[in-house]
């Protein structure tokens, strides 16, 4: 009868194998945690970098659109500061391309707020209210052909600065103006 309790004794569990186990199934939980935090963050990652891709694919689509349309260059400005007469890469957060004889019609794109606003609004001298694109954090212009000044220019190279998060994308896209009156003088 002693050999029939011992072995009924055997088989309960004891503290110290609970605690092993407890144990074990923390460190195994915490391994299953990290590899999801990871997936998670790499998800992020490639998220917000094809937001900024698609962000940057839209805005110069739209863009190249209405510049292609366009005759000239009417405005180019550095928060108040004209740029008009500068012949190299500036800082810019508003431009108007006129796309008529009429001075006041203009294809308006300014930037505001980490945004890319457009209008067509008359006069040009009017803030730009449609929402393009986000992400935005500069924008750059230069004329084309270098040592033009964009006043005189018959094309405009436009680089973007985005940002989501940590991640960062730049493009860059030289533009033909189509209806400029300087366009037989490219080589």
């Amino acid at each position: 009868m002693d050999d029939m309790n011992r072995k009924n004794c055997k088989k309960g569990v004891t503290l110290l194998e609970i605690i092993i186990t407890l144990g074990l199934t923390g460190i195994i939980i915490s391994l299953i945690l990290s590899i999801f935090i990871v997936a998670y963050n790499n998800y992020k990652i490639i998220n917000d970098q094809r937001e900024l891709q698609f962000q940057a694919q839209h805005i110069f689509t739209f863009m190249a659109n209405k510049i292609k349309a366009s005759m000239s260059i009417e405005q180019i400005r550095y928060n108040l500061k004209s740029r008009l007469s500068d012949t190299n890469e500036q800082t810019i957060t508003k431009v108007c391309f006129r796309y008529n004889e009429n001075i006041d019609k203009c294809y308006i794109f300014e930037v505001s707020n980490k945004k890319i606003f457009y209008d067509n609004v008359i006069p040009s001298n009017k803030p730009a209210v449609v929402l393009l694109g986000e992400y935005v954090d500069e924008m750059y212009s230069c004329p084309v052909p270098e040592g033009t000044s964009f006043r005189d220019a018959h094309a405009i190279k436009i680089r973007l600065k985005l940002a989501k998060g940590n991640q960062k994308y730049e493009v860059e896209q030289i533009i033909y103006m189509r209806n400029s009156k300087n366009v037989s003088n490219i080589n």
